[in-house]
């Protein structure tokens, strides 16, 4: 994974932040900053691991 297909992936990660903050801000379900910190925390888990594998 190289820079670009992180920057692109981190965009998709934070449009889907988005989306969801303001689906369950809607309902208020959830605090939007536990929804960023979970997805961001969950990306970065993500990135590293497969960061590792290569």
């Amino acid at each position: 994974m190289d820079k670009q297909e992180f920057m692109v992936a981190l965009c998709i990660v934070l449009m889907m932040l988005f989306a969801v903050d303001s689906i369950s801000s809607y309902f208020g379900l959830l605090d939007s900053s536990t929804i960023y910190l979970v997805g961001l925390g969950g990306y970065l888990l993500t990135y590293l691991a497969s960061y590792r594998k290569q």
